[in-house]
Parts: structure tokens; sequence; C-alpha cells
């Protein structure tokens, strides 16, 4: 099992600088090397899932970022990259534009000084952590990232009416991409009190019903920043 263990500090050193900036040498981190030429690089069909974590989803940035430096090779072998909350932005930036993990993170500390700054955190009256995360997405996200991730990106949602999950793979507009990833995400009260609607239907975090989606073909790697028996996580002790 591959394990990453505090990405944080080794991956994001300078984040109030320039974020990701080249390092004079290539380095493993944490004395682990990330080399990823293992007995999965084997498989013809390679897929990425990445769980459902709320804010541990920076974790889950730093997995991209060295994926995205040090496993060019093993991502131009992934066909599909699966994702459930958070983990299908995660997901989505990979699928779409991977320039958009040092604004990624910045995203996501700055969200959580703006809520650290609510008189009730999330819960406070009038205050919207699903605009925000909207609004990040529109900001970023290209004209064409639907066409970009559709048959590449599956968002794991659950149907409010039927409780089942399913797995949103084909995008007809970037408004529906953006709702998509907002409905993987949103959880009732705590992210507002409207469900996000795509097709007439209405959904919530798909972490409720399948928090680490896999694919039935190929091998699919599983990262989570909780530890486990998952391939990219942190050590068990």
């Amino acid at each position: 099992m591959f394990h990453v263990d505090r990405m944080k500090n080794a991956i994001f050193p300078e984040v109030s600088e320039k974020i990701f900036q080249s390092q004079k040498e290539e380095r493993s981190f944490d004395n682990v090397a990330f080399d990823l030429n293992y007995e999965i690089y084997d498989d013809p069909i390679m897929n990425l899932s990445f769980c459902g974590c709320g804010f541990l989803g920076i974790y889950q940035l730093g997995v991209a970022y060295c994926l995205s430096r040090h496993g060019s090779g093993l991502l131009a072998k992934v066909e599909r990259i699966a994702g459930s909350s958070a983990g299908s932005l995660i997901g989505a930036v990979l699928s779409i534009d991977r320039n958009l993990i040092a604004d990624c993170v910045k995203f996501a500390y700055d969200l959580a000084d703006e809520i650290h700054a609510q008189p009730l955190g999330v819960l406070t009256p009038k205050y919207s952590l699903m605009k925000s995360l909207e609004k990040f997405l529109d900001d970023k996200l290209p004209h064409n990232a639907h066409e970009m991730a559709s048959g590449r990106l599956y968002v794991s949602v659950t149907n409010m009416e039927s409780r089942r999950n399913e797995t949103l793979s084909h995008f007809s507009s970037r408004q529906e991409l953006v709702q998509c990833l907002l409905a993987s995400s949103y959880i009732p009260i705590y992210a507002g009190l409207k469900p996000p609607v795509i097709r007439g239907k209405k959904y919530l975090d798909g972490g409720w019903t399948n928090n680490l989606p896999s694919f039935s073909e190929g091998r699919t790697i599983h990262v989570s920043p909780f530890a486990g028996w998952q391939d990219i996580c942190p050590p068990t002790s």
C-alpha cells in the first residue's frame, strides 16, 4: 500500500506566497519516494477515486499535486476519475485542468477563514457555503469544462427521492456540471436549505450512499485522508 503522510506540510510550505513553485531539486515527500511504477501500473485500464472528506480535501489536493508532478505516466493511463463530495471537486480538477490545484488550495484556506469569521460558523443565518463554492467554480472552470469532464469524471450523488446512489458522468452544460459538483457536496441544513436540482431531480451529498466509488472495469486507485485499506492514505500507525 502506498502512503503519503503529513501531506499538507510536505507540499504546501509557501501557500501564502507562490503556491507550488518548482523546487530546485526533485525530492521525495516525507521520505516517501513518489514512484508509482509497481504492480498496478501493468493494468491496461486505470481509474482514480477520491472519497468524500470535507475540509480534509486538502489532503486529496496534495495527492492530486503529487500525481500531477511525479505521476504523469500513471495519469496518462487513467481513463476515469470518480469522486464523492469534496472528492468530486478534486476529480473535476484532475479531469479538467490540473493547473487549478493551486487555486483550489487557496480557496480551501480562504473558505475556512470565511467560515470561522461567521458568528455561528457555517450555520450562521444568511451565510451560504454553497454560494461560495458555486462562485469559485463559476470563476475558475473553463467555458468547455462540461465537455472535458463528460465521460471521464464520475460524480457520486444521492437521489433525495429514492435515497439511492447515482453516478453522473455526462454533463449537458457547464452549469449542469457545476450543479452536479454542488449536489455531491450538499448536506441539508449544514450547506443550506435548498438542494441542487439536476434534470428535475433533487440530490444531496454522494457520501450518504457511496463515499468512495469504484469501477468494475480495470484497476481503481482509491484515495482517502483516512487511514485504512485505500491505496493512497495516511499510515495506520
